[in-house]
């Protein structure tokens, strides 16, 4: 869980994570509910190293999440599950490779849902994230999610019932 006070913020932490990871020789998946968003995009080249060719290399993979909270919002958690499953055969592809086998996944599907006042469907959506990671972790998959959420429109028990579902909880500065 990434706590943040500003968009600018957060941006910094996700890109300065996701630029790591590649650095360290893995992957980094950007799960955004912007992925569309061709000025998110142009955003997001200008800040990863190399975006272009580590895009082409499979270091980094953009995926569009939007469906999932526009469906989330009305409680159905299903198209999650594709998401899930394209992290899942990306983990056991790199684990086959020679190399790191580590896969960060940056998600912002539940900070959406959050933002919109939704927290029920945002739990329920850290609560599929969590529960994915523990069958991953069972497999012997490495991988990692950040999910960002804004500090300042979560009161401390709506901050504490999305944290229930996150093993570490990170602060942007």
């Amino acid at each position: 869980m990434l706590l943040y006070d500003s968009d600018n913020s957060r941006e910094d932490m996700v890109y300065d994570c996701i630029n790591k990871e590649i650095e360290h020789g893995r992957t980094a998946i950007y799960a955004s509910v912007n992925a569309d968003n061709v000025e998110h995009l142009s955003k997001l080249a200008s800040r990863i190293n190399e975006y272009d060719k580590n895009v082409k290399e499979g270091n980094l993979k953009v995926i569009d999440s939007k469906q999932c909270a526009e469906r989330a919002r009305d409680g159905d958690t299903r198209p999650l599950d594709d998401l899930e499953k394209a992290v899942e055969q990306t983990a056991k592809e790199k684990q086959t490779s020679t190399t790191s086998s580590h896969v960060l996944v940056v998600a912002d599907c539940a900070d959406s849902l959050s933002k919109d006042e939704k927290y029920n469907e945002c739990c329920k959506v850290e609560k599929s994230w969590q529960e994915s990671w523990l069958k991953w972790k069972r497999q012997g998959l490495r991988i990692s999610v950040i999910c960002p959420h804004l500090r300042p429109i979560l009161d401390n028990g709506e901050e504490q019932s999305i944290a229930v579902n996150h093993t570490v909880k990170l602060y942007a500065p």
